[in-house]
């Protein structure tokens, strides 16, 4: 099975998971770390912007494209919705 080339600098994987219990760390290890890690947020950032561009609070089912609207619009000076 394929595991993510991400997983030895992922910051979900090597600080978040362990504080988790070993059921939920394994089910999330196997869901987006082995095999279908493609469909995790942290690896699409990477492969798209390089691993120094995922932010450290990052997790692997959260949108980043929501962020990085976010980040944008603040960026830019527009505030609202």
């Amino acid at each position: 099975m394929a595991k993510c080339n991400y997983s030895e600098t992922c910051p979900f994987l090597n600080t978040k998971m362990p504080a988790m219990s070993l059921v939920t760390s394994g089910l999330l290890a196997q869901k987006y770390c082995d095999g279908n890690f493609t469909g995790c947020e942290i690896h699409k950032t990477a492969t798209a912007e390089g691993m120094e561009n995922v932010r450290e609070d990052a997790n692997p089912v959260e949108k980043a494209e929501v962020y990085n609207k976010v980040r944008n619009w603040i960026s830019l000076g527009r505030y609202g919705w």
